[in-house]
């Protein structure tokens, strides 16, 4: 449970504390404590940099102002409902958190465990009546059975709570209509492209001619229950010049556009394009704007405040709050920002501990997720050299691995088992964290608990060439 989908710092968890007693936690009123005097380092830096780079008009936090001063809510007015990863897609800005399909089939971890009993779904039901707007999200929200639970709550409780569905539009039929009829839930259907090629590239295993279908029957089964109805665009490298098309798209079918900045993983982030790709974007957007900016009503605006907001990352200096925008940093999948146990230390403990004398090998990676150091010979284990590893993406090492299976995963540390070229391994892996709790680098341990199989020889380099940053 956080205070948002943005912040970085669970304020509880469910299945450990009750709804009530993280609510009534003294890390929330900490957090609140701390927002009202604009101090948005506990969770919140990356909404802290959008106030500092782009000013609070046109920041996240500005969706919550209309509900008040927290201060004065003795329940949550506000609640995003991210039940499940369940997903049938895998886009490319994602990750298996948010996605089971990526977790499976890209990542090869372990199903998220399902920590919502009926216990969760009784106490909800005294906050719904204190609710001013619910959205879910996911995963995709249509294919979570939790998801529906919260909606026949709402039924019976609420249900003249306006509020959002945020779906990738894939899942439309008699089955999804019946769910929301009677509520006010509205739907943000996910469109990042209006050329098929592209979208379908993005929006893995999605078909831009289905959900142009359900786009348009849900924006009007929205509209006969007084609900709202946005189309959500992901802004881009890949598709910032598809927001024109996208936008007289939307138009046609009544529905508002919301932009929003992907800012992981940092190599699709426009944000972090260099500067003079940033300045021809906003120059053609802003010719489009020109060009196109008549026909738009609802959407009127959308694209200069876009073309600006580009702008203004172009002429940014590298401020700190910039350098330190936390929420939004990953490296290894771990959040750069955390707590002040080093990953260092604590793998070399266990390691320590639990393999003396074991060899070990020692993989650095950094925020671009390519290989940044090797300490020992990774040869004997991985068949390769550590030249030929040095500035390769991490993932290429999990095209050597097979038979891999998790023993353990925590918030802050990882530990897979796996075989390699040159036999069977523990892989310990962390975020390499200072005395602040911020990591620039996090580490891969590979440690052989016997040496190699029997009968595994390095088989040489199979880091592929081919494969692009």
């Amino acid at each position: 449970m956080r205070a948002c989908c943005r912040n970085d710092r669970a304020l509880g968890r469910i299945g450990d504390s009750s709804l009530g007693d993280i609510w009534r936690s003294h890390a929330r009123a900490s957090l609140q404590s701390a927002l009202q005097r604009h101090d948005y380092s506990l969770g919140c830096a990356s909404c802290g940099e959008e106030v500092a780079a782009e000013g609070s008009a046109n920041a996240c936090p500005r969706i919550f102002d209309r509900f008040g001063v927290l201060s004065e809510h003795r329940w949550p007015v506000r609640m995003e409902f991210n039940l499940s990863n369940r997903c049938n897609l895998q886009c490319v800005q994602c990750d298996g958190d948010l996605s089971s399909a990526i977790r499976s089939h890209r990542e090869h971890r372990p199903p998220l465990a399902d920590p919502y009993d009926e216990s969760f779904f009784e106490e909800l039901r005294a906050f719904i009546p204190h609710l001013r707007w619910a959205s879910f999200a996911g995963g995709e929200p249509f294919l979570a059975p939790a998801n529906a639970r919260v909606w026949s709550l709402l039924k019976e409780l609420n249900p003249e709570v306006p509020g959002t569905i945020v779906t990738n539009g894939t899942r439309w039929g008699a089955k999804q209509q019946a769910a929301v009829e009677g509520l006010r839930l509205g739907f943000t259907i996910s469109v990042d492209a209006a050329q098929a090629p592209l979208f379908e590239a993005i929006r893995v295993g999605a078909r831009l001619s289905e959900v142009r279908d359900n786009a348009d029957a849900m924006l009007e089964d929205a509209r006969n229950r007084g609900a709202d109805g946005f189309i959500n665009f992901c802004l881009m490298r890949s598709n910032a010049l598809e927001l024109p098309n996208v936008l007289t798209w939307a138009e046609a079918n009544q529905a508002r556009v919301n932009v929003s900045v992907v800012r992981s993983p940092r190599s699709m982030s426009l944000v972090d394009a260099p500067q003079d790709e940033l300045r021809r974007t906003a120059s053609a957007l802003e010719g489009c704007a020109d060009a196109n900016g008549d026909g738009l009503v609802l959407n009127a605006g959308v694209l200069n405040a876009e073309v600006q907001r580009i702008r203004s990352w172009a002429v940014q200096e590298p401020t700190e709050v910039l350098l330190r925008g936390v929420g939004r940093f990953k490296v290894l999948g771990f959040s750069c920002s955390g707590s002040t146990q080093t990953g260092v230390q604590l793998p070399q403990r266990v390691l320590d501990d639990e393999f003396p004398g074991s060899p070990v090998t020692r993989i650095v990676v950094d925020r671009e997720d390519l290989i940044h150091r090797v300490d020992g010979d990774p040869a004997p284990l991985l068949g390769c050299t550590t030249a030929e590893l040095l500035g390769r993406p991490v993932v290429e090492l999990g095209d050597l691995a097979h038979d891999r299976r998790t023993e353990d995963e925590r918030v802050d540390r990882q530990r897979i088992v796996a075989t390699f070229p040159g036999g069977h391994a523990v892989a310990i892996m962390a975020p390499d964290r200072d005395e602040n709790g911020w990591a620039e680098t996090a580490s891969i341990w590979l440690v052989q608990p016997s040496g190699p199989a029997d009968g595994h020889q390095p088989t040489g380099s199979t880091i592929r060439r081919d494969r692009q940053r």
